[in-house]
């Protein structure tokens, strides 16, 4: 039978989709589970880790956060899903995963902005032929069925022809959200959209859009029927109560968030991710007095005190300390420490010499060396005792990890080598590390020059001034190892961009990232009790900007934190609009935009 035949599967969600949720899911009763929309540029930036402390697959971005993360427990029932408008890249990305998932699938019925924009989700729906390239080209080249997920066209006939093309590429089964792309949750499901697709393909069609009847298990199967479908996919439901695919019924919500936040704490689920999900189980029980202390929470510990949890996530991270101790151990056995760094050294067994000199230095590119960096200072040294003798300077040889893109180097000096066993994103950074621990070792010092050996994560806290027209805003700077991670602020936005130009400060925001082709932001908008914004948060590529004061709407609080974002970055409307200017498919992205955007705000 295949994967998606007479199955209930949780639908793909972005910021619901993450490990846990899923995790809980198939507990729960579901056959099958999507990912949250995955981007093909944002995978294709990413390298493959295996997480032996957590025994999970991760595929992890430059500066550490984890863009994907999957486990053994369901690898053969999650479908990856991937936002993508070119077939190349998307192929590039399925390869990626096609070992750690049991399908790839297409996202062709988002109907957001960002997606739409960019050419992805439901904006494929007016590209057949790029359709059929796309999933031709998957079909062809992976070993794991390909699906796709779209949206009901303009008439059952286009529809139906549209699902009959996708068909004919090799695909192994359709999902159909019972909706056009310009209808949202409150327009009525179209059954019969479904029923004649159903009865049209010869492959698996999976029924979505029926969250707003669906309250308990028996009710997907109901749906089910009044499609005429194979299978069925739930969103909006399982997003407000995960325990929807238990056949003996719905869970009680506060049993359900401690069962969840067990999953998040044993896969380090980032805590805003936790904070969110647990929010959307809530719903109107948000107001609660434990969901308003849900909503005051700042850090995981704060969640996890609110639901009674901290003992649970104490003896984890115990766990989870030792487990990096010992690897910590292990990785240091056989090393000395030599003039301050740790060494691992090979002698000759018959003459005692040195042959090599092994580090797990990390060089640091942002310490201050006075204009010269480690690889310049110990080249000037060099001539100055051979001078151009090319023979003896040093040699440097790097090998690259195919997987990663990343580098480690040898540096070899009077047949002695100098080996830095860290890899690096650079291959010149990669050189510089092996240059820093010859340095070390002979004494020669670059001023300003610092040891940056692996250790727990180095935490700063600074103060900036940014300027907005008279204005000089103080901002808190968080720094992780030398790089920010965090930029906040008290200060009162009005409701005009950084610059004064009249269009909203989220708008140029999405702008600037559409033209870059960088991920969509999240937002995190915390009110009390009483409705009124008090802490707004975005996020993006692992940073975090943070606006404390308090607003009336949430309008007003997304337009501030993005007003610190354009600050921060040196993004001006001003600039977006002139990058733009012409074209009639740029100006129709504006107008997509606009209308999202009034959406989002309200």
């Amino acid at each position: 039978m295949s994967l998606y035949e007479n199955s209930v599967i949780l639908a793909p969600m972005v910021r619901i989709g993450t490990l846990p949720s899923r995790l809980l899911s198939l507990r729960y009763g579901a056959d099958l589970v999507y990912t949250e929309e995955m981007i093909d540029f944002k995978m294709l930036k990413t390298r493959r880790v295996v997480n032996e402390m957590l025994n999970t697959v991760d595929f992890v971005m430059d500066d550490g956060t984890v863009a994907f993360r999957t486990c053994d427990a369901e690898k053969d029932r999650v479908i990856f899903q991937i936002g993508t408008c070119h077939a190349k890249r998307a192929l590039k990305v399925a390869k990626m995963v096609e070992k750690d998932v049991a399908g790839i699938d297409i996202n062709m019925g988002c109907p957001k902005t960002f997606s739409i924009s960019g050419g992805m989700g439901a904006a494929l729906l007016k590209q057949p032929d790029l359709v059929k390239e796309i999933l031709t080209e998957l079909t062809s080249n992976l070993s794991i069925p390909v699906t796709c997920k779209v949206r009901c066209l303009s008439t059952v006939e286009e529809t139906v022809q549209f699902c009959k093309m996708a068909e004919s590429t090799g695909i192994r089964a359709l999902a159909i959200h019972g909706r056009t792309r310009d209808e949202r949750p409150r327009h009525k499901c179209k059954h019969s959209y479904i029923q004649d697709v159903a009865r049209e393909l010869q492959i698996p069609v999976i029924a979505n859009g029926g969250s707003s009847d669906i309250k308990k298990f028996s009710d997907i199967e109901k749906f089910r029927l009044a499609c005429g479908a194979s299978s069925v996919m739930v969103a909006r439901a399982a997003e407000w109560n995960l325990s929807v695919f238990r056949k003996e019924g719905p869970l009680d919500k506060l049993e359900l968030i401690k069962e969840y936040i067990k999953l998040a704490v044993d896969y380090d689920n980032h805590w805003t991710n936790t904070k969110y999900c647990i929010q959307q189980t809530l719903g109107s029980e948000v107001q609660t007095e434990q969901g308003t202390q849900l909503l005051a929470s700042k850090s995981p510990e704060d969640i996890y005190t609110v639901y009674g949890m901290m003992d649970y996530y104490n003896s984890v991270h115990e766990r989870h300390q030792l487990y990096l101790a010992k690897q910590q151990e292990i990785e240091e056995r056989g090393y000395d420490t030599i003039k301050g760094l740790k060494v691992k050294v090979i002698s000759d067994e018959a003459t005692g010499r040195a042959l090599s000199y092994e580090s797990n230095y990390v060089y640091n590119r942002k310490v201050s060396h006075e204009n010269q960096t480690p690889k310049m200072y110990l080249y000037s040294h060099m001539r100055r005792i051979h001078g151009n003798d090319k023979k003896k300077l040093p040699a440097f040889t790097c090998e690259t990890d195919p997987e990663s893109r990343r580098f480690r180097c040898t540096m070899i000096y009077s047949n002695v080598k100098y080996i830095s066993n860290q890899w690096h994103k650079r291959k010149m950074w990669a050189e510089q590390a092996a240059c820093v621990i010859y340095m070390k070792l002979n004494d020669l010092q670059v001023p300003g020059l610092e040891l940056s050996e692996p250790t727990s994560a180095s935490v700063t806290t600074s103060s900036t001034q940014l300027t907005l027209g008279d204005t000089e805003l103080q901002v808190s700077v968080t720094y992780r190892d030398g790089d920010a991670v965090s930029y906040s602020t008290g200060h009162c936005f009005s409701s005009e961009t950084a610059d004064g130009q009249s269009s909203s400060a989220m708008e140029t925001l999405c702008r600037h990232l559409l033209k870059q082709r960088l991920e969509e932001p999240e937002y995190d908008i915390i009110s009390d009790s009483t409705g009124r914004i008090t802490n707004s948060l975005l996020r993006h590529s692992g940073i975090e900007y943070i606006n404390t004061h308090s607003y009336e709407t949430r309008k007003e609080a997304v337009n501030a934190v993005c007003q610190l974002y354009l600050l921060v970055n040196k993004i001006s409307s001003k600039s977006t609009h002139q990058q733009r200017a012409g074209g009639g498919e740029k100006r129709k992205a504006d107008e997509l935009l606009t209308s999202e955007m009034k959406s989002v705000k309200t």
